[in-house]
């Protein structure tokens, strides 16, 4: 089997302007977990993720993360 039969060919994107809570609604409206973002001639620019939402709007996970995966091990 070829990506092709099985790839999503409607894609929905956003341009590098596009606030987050645009983002975000589109990527759960589509029920997708990253969004291409192309510039205004439609190349593609970058990919955003759930995950570069979710570090950017809390900064503090990844010390929240480190310091509860550090409490299970003792």
């Amino acid at each position: 089997m070829k990506i092709r039969n099985i790839m999503t060919t409607d894609v929905t994107s956003i341009t590098p302007d596009t606030t987050y809570a645009e983002a975000a609604k589109l990527m759960h409206e589509h029920t997708i977990a990253s969004i291409p973002v192309t510039d205004k001639t439609g190349t593609l620019v970058g990919i955003l993720s759930e995950k570069d939402l979710f570090i950017e709007l809390y900064p503090k996970y990844d010390e929240f993360y480190e310091n509860t995966h550090l409490a299970r091990r003792q």
